[in-house]
């Protein structure tokens, strides 16, 4: 027989004890006023709420150990690489489903495997930005000494 599991994405809109994400936000704030992708200082304004493991794949939704304060500047590059790994795992019919989140794998067997595919998808995506780019301008530094020009 085979278990077919089902994850409602709004099933936790609320933390337990009804809070809303702005006082989640001033909390988080209070205990620690860095993003947490680039580390840098900002006022309470310019940073959002960000989800760890995003609500699609199984994290909760308001949750501290899930939820993280970013930057404006971190935060879509963020998403953007989130929602690359989701759709890979559709693709690959790990997960599939809207609004009810279904798979034949246990939610914690989700999360694992979403965090593995999130980090080889971002170093594809750095290994694809020193390949068209070049490595720390090195290839660019070769192409204006003069030795190297025709």
């Amino acid at each position: 027989m085979i278990k077919l599991y089902h994850y409602d994405v709004a099933r936790n809109k609320f933390d337990k004890n009804g809070k809303l994400p702005k006082t989640l936000r001033k909390e988080l704030y209070a205990e620690n006023p860095t993003c947490y992708i680039c580390n840098g200082q900002f006022n309470l304004g310019h940073f959002q709420l960000e989800h760890i493991i995003p609500v699609k794949v199984g994290g909760h939704l308001f949750a501290k150990k899930n939820v993280a304060l970013v930057c404006q500047r971190c935060h879509l590059p963020k998403t953007k690489l989130d929602i690359l790994t989701i759709n890979s795992m559709k693709r690959d019919k790990i997960i599939f489903g809207s609004f009810i989140i279904n798979s034949f794998l246990p939610i914690e067997e989700v999360i694992k495997i979403f965090i593995e595919k999130r980090k080889l998808i971002s170093k594809i995506q750095d290994d694809y930005k020193k390949w068209e780019f070049g490595s720390v301008d090195v290839d660019y530094q070769q192409i204006f000494q003069k030795e190297n020009r025709i």
